[in-house]
């Protein structure tokens, strides 16, 4: 009986470490679904469809730009001969804004290239599919929300 209880309690214990160990998370988020979104920004080049910030409608200075996102996390920005060069990555950044499972966020990183740079920040995915991406931006007051939406070209 005492050797039961002993093998009991081992087996308890390593299952709990086993079960902790941070390499089996990534704060929550599934990673077919991190792939997912890395798959569909990668395929093919993008438009921006719908930019409100602060509140005004910038679609229109960006009617002109081809987005492509690349693998390796580069992103471009192209507008006839002028190619602006930044970076962007998907993240979970550990706040649940939307379903746990599925709180991505996008962050674009263009440096301070004046056309572009108003695309900067870290932008909670609010719908995702292939020929579209919805984004939210909610400034660090709460009181304004950017939206900022690309399709597939």
């Amino acid at each position: 009986m005492q050797n039961l209880k002993l093998v009991l309690s081992t087996f308890i214990a390593v299952s709990a470490l086993v079960s902790c160990n941070s390499s089996n998370t990534n704060k929550g988020v599934v990673p077919e679904i991190k792939n997912n979104s890395t798959v569909i920004f990668t395929s093919g080049t993008w438009h921006v469809s719908n930019f409100v910030k602060d509140g005004i409608d910038k679609k229109e200075s960006y009617a002109a730009y081809v987005f492509e996102f690349m693998p390796n996390h580069h992103v471009t920005a192209k507008r006839g001969d002028i190619i602006y060069k930044g970076s962007w990555e998907i993240i979970n950044d550990g706040i649940t804004d939307d379903a746990p499972v599925t709180d991505l966020d996008l962050i674009l990183d263009f440096k301070r290239q004046a056309n572009v740079s108003q695309l900067n920040g870290e932008w909670m995915i609010e719908e995702k599919a292939p020929l579209k991406v919805e984004l939210n931006n909610i400034s660090s007051d709460h009181n304004k929300v950017d939206h900022l939406a690309f399709q597939k070209s």
